[in-house]
């Protein structure tokens, strides 16, 4: 459950939310329903880094902007081509490219 990681959504959230009265109370509270084997999810139970077995901290980092509850604090598609994870990745794909022999030319 997205809420065990990202904790309760923002009272601003769930009065936008069509289907709030199902999932929580009048309080705001989340209606905590055991699952079909029995376990109960809590919100905010688990850190992100924690359930992917991770200690990349910019790949947290970069999913935590992604998956914020609200999307004017959600990373955009733009913000998000330039965090550190991405750009990593980029410059060590294209360092590999460059080992290999393969240099960009293709297109026309």
């Amino acid at each position: 459950c997205i809420m065990e990681i990202g904790g309760v959504p923002p009272q601003r959230i769930l009065e936008q939310a069509t289907r709030v009265k199902m999932f929580f109370d009048s309080s705001g509270n989340p209606r905590l329903v055991p699952n079909s084997r029995g376990k109960t999810r809590r919100p905010g139970a688990k850190d992100m880094q924690g359930v992917l077995r991770t200690s990349e901290g910019k790949y947290v980092d970069f999913l935590q902007g992604c998956l914020r509850w609200d999307p004017r604090e959600r990373f955009t598609p733009e913000e998000a081509l330039h965090q550190e994870w991405i750009l990593e990745g980029y410059a060590r794909h294209a360092a590999q490219r460059e080992q290999r022999g393969g240099g960009g030319g293709g297109g026309g």
